[in-house]
């Protein structure tokens, strides 16, 4: 990808690149990207025990855990990952 980034600023060329399983903020953040899509988070809430464990063990640590809190957890945990998501700004052809 850095080669074909370099390639299009070296040759002025200013394309509008949809991003495809892009956001990442290591790669968002990274590259000139028009738009990006992502499984990330449909992939990732879900796994709460795994992936990210803290976020949201404020919930996850209730006794009795409920269909409820589960419920709550997984609004909480897409919340959050939504959120660091939107605050990644792609530089601009410009910028790169």
């Amino acid at each position: 990808m850095q080669e074909a980034f370099e390639a299009l600023r070296d040759n002025n060329l200013k394309p509008r690149i949809h991003g495809l399983r892009m956001l990442d903020g290591r790669v968002l953040g990274n590259y000139p990207l028009s738009s990006a899509d992502s499984t990330n988070l449909a992939c990732n809430v879900p796994k709460y025990k795994v992936k990210y464990p803290e976020m949201g063990s404020h919930i996850l640590n209730r006794m009795p855990f409920t269909r409820d809190d589960k419920n709550e957890l997984l609004v909480y945990r897409s919340a959050c990952l939504k959120s660091a998501v939107e605050k990644v700004k792609p530089p601009t052809f410009n910028e790169y």
